[in-house]
C-alpha cells in the first residue's frame, strides 16, 4: 500500500481541481451549500479567518467530497499549515517600551480613583443605553434565499456577547466575543431559519433567512 501524499498546497489544489471542473466560486458555493466566504479562505489557505479548526475540518471534508478528492490527505495537509499559524503566533512577542511615568504612590492612588471614576461612568452610560435598544445581530452565511443540493448549511453570524441567541426556539452558543457557528439540517423545499437575540432587558432582534434544499439543484 502505497503511502498517501499530502500536498503542500493544499488551497491551490482545491482552487485547480474546482477549475478543471468548470466551476466558478459562486457555482460551487451554490452546489456544495458551503458559503463563498468560506470557499475563497480555505483557496487561499486563510484559515484564521475562518471559525475553529474544527469547522474548517467540516468545510474541508465536504467541499474535498464536492470536487471528488480525497479528503483526509486535504485535511492533513491544511492541519499543518495551522499548527505552523500557532506555533509562529505562540513566538510572536511585542517589543517591550521603557515607562513614560515614574510611578509613585500618591499618583497611582490618584490614577486608579480616576480610572475607577471614569469607569463607572462608562458602565452607568452602556447599561442605561442597553434599556432602549434591541441586541446586535447579523448573520453573515448563509445569503437570503440560498439553493443547496445538500441537506445540511452553515450558520455564521455575530451578535452581543452577553445575548441569549436562539434559531426556531433551539438554543444556540454564542462565544466570548458574540460569534456564533450553528450547522442545521435541511427539510426538502423551503426552509425558514429564524434567528432570535435578546438581552437582559427582554429587548430583541430577529433575522429571517429562507433557504431552499432541493437535491436536483446540481
Amino acid at each position: 500500500m502505497k503511502p498517501r501524499k499530502i500536498p503542500t498546497n493544499p488551497g491551490s489544489v482545491l482552487k485547480q481541481r474546482r477549475c478543471d471542473l468548470g466551476y466558478s466560486i459562486e457555482d460551487a458555493a451554490q452546489a456544495s451549500g458551503i458559503p463563498q466566504r468560506h470557499i475563497r479562505l480555505l483557496e487561499t489557505e486563510q484559515l484564521s479567518r475562518l471559525p475553529t479548526f474544527l469547522y474548517v475540518k467540516a468545510f474541508v471534508r465536504r467541499y474535498s467530497a464536492f470536487l471528488k478528492l480525497p479528503p483526509d490527505a486535504i485535511i492533513s495537509a491544511f492541519e499543518r499549515i495551522y499548527a505552523a499559524e500557532k506555533h509562529a503566533m505562540a513566538e510572536f512577542e511585542l517589543p517591550q517600551k521603557k515607562p513614560l511615568v515614574r510611578w509613585n504612590p500618591r499618583f497611582l492612588m490618584r490614577f486608579v480613583f480616576v480610572g475607577l471614576f471614569a469607569a463607572l461612568i462608562v458602565y452607568a452610560v452602556v447599561q442605561s443605553s442597553a434599556l432602549f435598544r434591541s441586541p446586535f445581530l447579523a448573520i453573515e452565511e448563509p445569503q437570503q434565499d440560498i439553493v443547496v443540493a445538500i441537506d445540511e448549511i452553515a450558520i455564521h453570524g455575530r451578535t452581543d456577547p452577553q445575548a441569549e441567541l436562539s434559531l426556531n426556539g433551539e438554543q444556540l452558543v454564542v462565544d466570548d466575543s458574540g460569534v456564533f457557528n450553528e450547522t442545521v439540517l435541511l427539510n426538502e423545499g423551503v426552509n425558514t431559519l429564524t434567528i432570535t437575540a435578546s438581552n437582559r432587558f427582554h429587548k430583541t432582534a430577529r433575522k429571517t433567512i429562507r433557504v431552499t434544499f432541493r437535491p436536483d439543484a446540481n
